[in-house]
This record gives structure tokens, C-alpha cells and sequence, in this order.
């Protein structure tokens, strides 16, 4: 019951040369390797939106405006000539789009690099899209930040190489909308990316050690919605993601958030609707926190994995076709986590005798629905209540079995399970509570019954 995800090939990392008539980064004259005033890794500009434009400051770009103008007194009329003169003068810390297409027709020739400490910026509420052709990247950032610019028709259009901000930013049909490189900090808020249904697009991709900070991130139609790998980290806060059930690609292996990284990963205050798989953990040392958010509507689990630390607390794992969490050989705690309406079983979980792996901890959790309730295999330590701390845990499958234990091979394996709330059957009274009872085995594994048990585990209820 276990499906054991594949790798996924690690995208290529791009390179963004500047447009042939761009001079070298520190201006006419200059070495390609003299410094610039500021270090190429410093921190982005992000200025208060309202803050008022130093003089002298600002290049203006306009689709009714000419290559000819200074940009300062009259905008220039491609985001292309408006990058070459920043570069040039350092001087120049912010670059305005009005409202329009950028776009080959308009004398643009993607990609370009925006030079560091820059900020380019379009008017507040959207409306200046830069356009590709479907099959060039789009902009490259290192120490800058875009703020209410859309994109569309790219191959990339956005990687990050540095510390960077990007807000009040929407892409739409982009093959891979945004690339993270190693050692980036990327700052991500309001940012929206749609993709197309059934292109089973990957909307962030984070190579090395990108550490990746978003809210308000919106995304709908993607196959994959984050794909961290290697030492990349993640804290996430608002999300709304509406993933694509029907991307047939590696199907089985497919997830909206999929974890290749080492380090941590933080999801909060988050809707992931609909998708292959909710979260996939897919290497043995991941930290996962989610935290008041909901996963629902998975074509299999809210969340798949195996050896890596998760914890999940005041959440909603719901109406999942196989269930709310297929796992093992891991330490999962869960508290405050309903899950209910799955197809197959609220939890699925495995454990392995050597060296001992696989625990799992519950408090104040509710399984409920026609799946069975919590199904353990193989060695896994269960703790869901003891008489010190009580579990406060509701189990009431309605036509599954509750608790159903099996395949443990040696030695008795213990599950204590005290302080519960179960269905009045089984010898449980009828506020479905239980009082000192120990069970070792039972055949009784009958729909809406609250346990069935083979040996060598014993329950302590």
C-alpha cells in the first residue's frame, strides 16, 4: 500500500546574458570585473510603497514612449534600453512600467538580467505584462525586486539567484514559472501563477540551499505547485492553492508541494484543494510543520511520506481518495487534525523493528467517515493516549473499522489508546469510552466496529 516515489529530473539552470546593446554591468569603460557600489548579493530595495522617488532616480518606460528620451524626463520605450541605462548608471535605483505589452513586437528581446539594487515596478493593480514567445525565459534577479509586473508566455519567468522580493506579481502560461538557484532568498507576497489543465506545470522549483519565504501565494492548474530539493528551505503563510487531480503524469508520484530537501518545510494558514497528492516527502530528513491549514480533495493523500520528522497541529485532512496520511519509518505527531470523508482510511501507517523507525503520536485528533479509521502495519509505535495524557482523540468509522492492526512479525507490540472517544460498540459504554480494557487479539474486523487486532499486538484502551 505503500507508493514509492520516483525522482523527479532536476530542471536545468538558466543563464540570462544581457541584451546585446547593454553595456557591461558597471557602465561603458568599465571592467567586467571592477565593483560595482553595491555587492551584487545585497539585499534588494524594498522601500515602502508610498515612499516618495528620489529625482534623477527613476527611468520611465512606456509603450508610447521612445528609445531616444533619457527616461527620466520622458519614458523610453522598451524595458530593454531602460535596463542597459540602469546598468550603466548605478545611480538609478527603480524602473516604472506603465501599463501595456512588452513583447518582441514592441522591441523587447527577452531575457535580460536586472541589475542589482533595482527595483522594476508597473502601476499598482496590475496591467504591464512583459510577454515571451513560449520559448525564452523571462527575467533574471539577484538583488532587486518586482512589484506589479505579469508575465506570460515564457519558459521561466522568474529565476532568482539572489536576495530578492517579488510582490504583487501573476503568471500565466509559463512552462516553469519560477526557478530558485542555490543559496537564493527569495521573498514571495501576493503572488499568483496559473497554469494550464493537464500541462502538469511545477510552478516553483528550489534548487541547492534557495530558502524560500511566501504569503498570499495563490496558484491553480498545476500539476506541482513547490518542488524543494537539496538543502532548500520553506515557510509558506496563506496559501491558496488549487491543485490539477487529472495531471496523469508519474501519477502515482505526483504531489502539489513535493519535499526532495534535507531541511525544513513550514505550511500555515493554508488551503491545498485538489491535486494527485497533497504533500510528498520524499527523502528521509525532512521537517515538515503544517500548521491551521487544510488538505482536501487529493486523488490519493493528503500527505505521503516516509522517514522525516512532521508535524501537523489545528488542521483538516478531508474527502482524500486514499486517505489523510499514507506513512512510515518516520516521527509524526498530529494534535487538533480532523480527518474525515476519506476513501480508503484517515491514516495509513508503517514502522520497521531495526533499527526501531516509525512513531506516531496523536492528541485531540478526529477520525470519522466510512473509510477505516487508522490502519498500522509492521512495528510502528502508537502513542494515542496513555492514562498520564489522555488522547482526547475521537475514532468513529461509520462503515470501516476504527483502529485495525496487523502484519507485526516478534515480539508484542503495545498501543496504548487511552482516553478516547469511540462508537458505543466493542464493550465500549455508551459515550463510546473505554476503562482499563486491554485486547489482544480479535477477528472481529466488521464494518463500524471500533477495533480488530492480530497477534502479536496488544491494545491497551
Amino acid at each position: 500500500m505503500s507508493r514509492t516515489p520516483l525522482l523527479v529530473a532536476l530542471l536545468a539552470a538558466c543563464s540570462f546574458p544581457p541584451p546585446p546593446d547593454i553595456d557591461p554591468p558597471n557602465g561603458p569603460g568599465v571592467p567586467d570585473d571592477a565593483q560595482n557600489d553595491a555587492p551584487a548579493d545585497s539585499a534588494p530595495i524594498d522601500a515602502p510603497p508610498d515612499a516618495p522617488d528620489v529625482p534623477g532616480t527613476v527611468l520611465q518606460v512606456s509603450p508610447t514612449g521612445d528609445d531616444a528620451n533619457d527616461g527620466l524626463a520622458l519614458p523610453v520605450k522598451t524595458l530593454k534600453h531602460a535596463i542597459g541605462l540602469a546598468a550603466a548608471n548605478p545611480q538609478l535605483t527603480k524602473i516604472t512600467l506603465a501599463a501595456g505589452r512588452y513583447s518582441t513586437a514592441t522591441g523587447e528581446t527577452f531575457p535580460y538580467t536586472i541589475p542589482a539594487n533595482l527595483a522594476l515596478v508597473g502601476p499598482a493593480g496590475g496591467g504591464a505584462i512583459l510577454v515571451g514567445s513560449k520559448a525564452e525565459p523571462g527575467l533574471s534577479i539577484g538583488a532587486a525586486t518586482l512589484q506589479d509586473i505579469e508575465f506570460e508566455d515564457f519558459t521561466t519567468a522568474i529565476t532568482a539567484t539572489g536576495t530578492s522580493i517579488v510582490r504583487n506579481v501573476r503568471i500565466r502560461t509559463t512552462s516553469a514559472p519560477m526557478v530558485v538557484e542555490s543559496a537564493a532568498k527569495l521573498t514571495l507576497d501576493n503572488v499568483d501563477i496559473t497554469g494550464v489543465l493537464g500541462g502538469c506545470t511545477t510552478g516553483i522549483v528550489l534548487n541547492g540551499a534557495a530558502d524560500l519565504t511566501a504569503s498570499s501565494l495563490a496558484t491553480r492548474s498545476l500539476g506541482t505547485t513547490l518542488e524543494a530539493k537539496d538543502q532548500s528551505t520553506i515557510n509558506i503563510r496563506g496559501a491558496s492553492i488549487s491543485g490539477d487531480r487529472n495531471c496523469q503524469s508519474q501519477a502515482f508520484n505526483r504531489a502539489v508541494i513535493s519535499l526532495k530537501t534535507n531541511k525544513s518545510f513550514v505550511l500555515s494558514d493554508g488551503v491545498i484543494d485538489g491535486g494527485v497528492n497533497g504533500v510528498l516527502i520524499e527523502t528521509t530528513s525532512s521537517d515538515v510543520t503544517i500548521v491551521r491549514s487544510t488538505i482536501r480533495n487529493m486523488k490519493f493523500s493528503a500527505i505521503n511520506g516516509g522517514e522525516s520528522i512532521v508535524r501537523v497541529t489545528d488542521s483538516e485532512l478531508s474527502s482524500n481518495g486514499d486517505g489523510g496520511i499514507s506513512a512510515g519509518r518516520g516521527n509524526y505527531s498530529l494534535t487538533n487534525v480532523t480527518m474525515r470523508n476519506n476513501g480508503i482510511w484517515g491514516i495509513f501507517f508503517w514502522g520497521d523493528p531495526s533499527p526501531q523507525r516509525g512513531t506516531l503520536t496523536m492528541r485531540g485528533c478526529t477520525i470519522s467517515g466510512p473509510a477505516d479509521g487508522l490502519s498500522l502495519w509492521n512495528f510502528a509505535v502508537v502513542d494515542l493516549g496513555t492514562s498520564g495524557s489522555p488522547g482526547n482523540n475521537t475514532f468513529q468509522a461509520t462503515s470501516g473499522v476504527a483502529l485495525f492492526m496487523d502484519s507485526a512479525i516478534g515480539p508484542a507490540v503495545v498501543v496504548n489508546a487511552v482516553g478516547n472517544t469511540w462508537r458505543p460498540v466493542q464493550g465500549a459504554n455508551a459515550s463510546g469510552r473505554y476503562s482499563n480494557v486491554t485486547v489482544q487479539t480479535t477477528a472481529d474486523r466488521l464494518s463500524g466496529n471500533n477495533y480488530a487486532i492480530t497477534a502479536p499486538w496488544r491494545l491497551n484502551l
